[in-house]
């Protein structure tokens, strides 16, 4: 890349290809792929490796969203930009002090976000304006990543996530899709 800027890198590992160009949207550096609600008002609960994925906009990638059927308080939820990190809170936003609608990387008593009333909300965070809206159901007209640009993870046939796949067989997951493949 001889220009600093934000850019969509694709591979297709089944063809071999590697397709890089420069992104449309250069307002800011776009550091997330994608970020992770995570905690007792998720759906998986406090399983970091199972977090619920909030996708970029693609008009917008500094803004992440996703409908998500949240449980009610005393249940609450923070949010990781790493599903593979652990509880560190290097990964982690947390609600801030001061302002329940803005996103902190201050870990000070691990604040959290809830809602009053379970059902299907919209979650949608900006990390430039670092703003958290919990509401109304998001609507589909809102164009997101879909599973073919996420990253590819490995697993082998006993389920134990390989960084680096060798010859045999695993299963290939991207997104919510997972195939068994032979390497």
């Amino acid at each position: 890349m001889a220009e600093a800027a934000n850019y969509l890198i694709t591979i297709d590992t089944e063809a071999g290809v590697l397709k890089v160009e420069k992104a449309a949207y250069q307002a800011t550096e776009v550091n997330y792929g994608v970020i992770y609600a995570v905690g007792g008002a998720c759906p998986n609960g406090w399983s970091v490796d199972d977090a619920t994925p909030l996708r970029q906009n693609l008009s917008n990638p500094v803004e992440y969203a996703a409908n998500i059927e949240l449980k009610a308080a005393p249940e609450s939820f923070k949010l990781t930009t790493n599903n593979n990190g652990g509880f560190d809170n290097q990964w982690f936003f947390f609600r801030d002090a001061d302002d329940a609608a803005k996103i902190s990387t201050d870990a000070t008593d691990d604040r959290q976000w809830s809602v009053e009333e379970a059902g299907l909300k919209g979650v949608t965070v900006n990390t430039v304006a670092n703003t958290i809206v919990i509401g109304a159901q998001i609507s589909a007209a809102i164009q997101v990543v879909d599973d073919a640009n996420l990253p590819v993870e490995y697993y082998n046939l006993q389920g134990v996530r390989v960084a680096q796949p060798e010859s045999g067989l695993y299963i290939r997951v991207q997104g919510k899709k997972a195939v068994k493949i032979a390497f």
